[in-house]
């Protein structure tokens, strides 16, 4: 029988906090956009928004140790890939991923819904966080199980890519603007390839398993498909920089620049999980600053 401890210990790793940061950033990102967008920022909105997303994101990590025992049983974990490990160590009863998704899945939906009723929050945080956690529970969780039909890199890029992003910009404006959109559109690519380095590291245990994601099912194509994204999330700033995007945030992508190219690269020679999380990181960092900064 799990301890309190034991058992405060494995949630906390099945949340896996790591990959919780990269979330933060992207949302950090939004508010980077907001404050271009409104010149400020608005401290309540902005943490209740913050606390909703973290307990999205703990909904979807959770959902996804309870899924993935099959998978994570046989693939080499790594500090970013693999899930947490916790559930096949046995001492926690899985069945706690699961009552603990669901209770980040309530948290979620209450504060949003204080949030908005009180006014700390517009409406529209509803429908993007109701988007989230659909997006977010389905990728995992039956009757869809997205990952397992290979649609689950491209619904976490949107996720990763876009909602978190614009979650921000939910809680500070009564709708999103169009030009909004489509600045998220390098943070979904950079996103996107991140996935792709990260399944590439499960792929065995996912063949294993009959777990078709889209890596498995795009095979030996994956290692040119990331560099393509990597090319493309640059290019799309570049490309439209004093149009729709601030020459700030191209400046600031440029000096990462490097470091996506040896990330390119790289990953054609010998893909590793932790080249997409760099270089995302770091992308969605110099975009954040670049925003500040215009």
């Amino acid at each position: 029988m799990a301890t309190s401890y034991s058992t405060l210990i494995a949630l906390v790793k099945m949340a896996r906090p790591l990959i919780i940061v990269a979330g933060v950033i992207s949302y950090t990102l939004g508010l980077a956009m907001v404050h271009y967008e409104t010149g400020a920022v608005d401290t309540m909105a902005a943490f209740l928004g913050f606390v909703i997303l973290i307990s999205a994101i703990m909904m979807a990590h959770y959902a996804d140790e309870y899924s993935d025992v099959d998978t994570d049983s046989r693939t080499k974990r790594t500090i970013i890939s693999g899930g947490s490990g916790v559930l096949m160590s046995k001492q926690v009863p899985r069945s706690l991923a699961l009552n603990a998704a669901v209770a980040s899945l309530g948290t979620a939906m209450i504060l949003t819904a204080v949030g908005v009723a009180s006014g700390v929050l517009y409406p529209v945080t509803g429908l993007i966080v109701l988007l989230g956690l659909f997006g977010g529970w389905a990728y995992s969780m039956p009757p869809t199980q997205l990952i397992r039909r290979g649609w689950g890199e491209l619904d976490n890029a949107i996720l990763g890519g876009f909602l978190m992003p614009l979650m921000a910009f939910a809680s500070h404006t009564s709708e999103i603007p169009s030009r909004a959109i489509l600045w998220c559109v390098p943070v979904f690519l950079v996103v996107l390839a991140n996935l792709l380095g990260i399944h590439w590291a499960d792929m065995l245990a996912d063949m294993q398993s009959g777990k078709l994601t889209l890596v498995v099912r795009l095979g030996s194509w994956t290692k040119p498909l990331y560099p393509v994204l990597i090319a493309s999330s640059y290019i799309s700033v570049f490309a439209f920089s004093g149009d729709l995007f601030p020459f700030e945030v191209a400046i600031a992508m440029a000096a990462t620049l490097p470091l996506g190219i040896y990330s390119g690269f790289a990953f054609m020679r010998t893909p590793k999980p932790i080249l997409g999380a760099v270089t995302m990181s770091a992308a969605m960092t110099a975009m954040a600053a670049g925003w500040l900064l215009a």
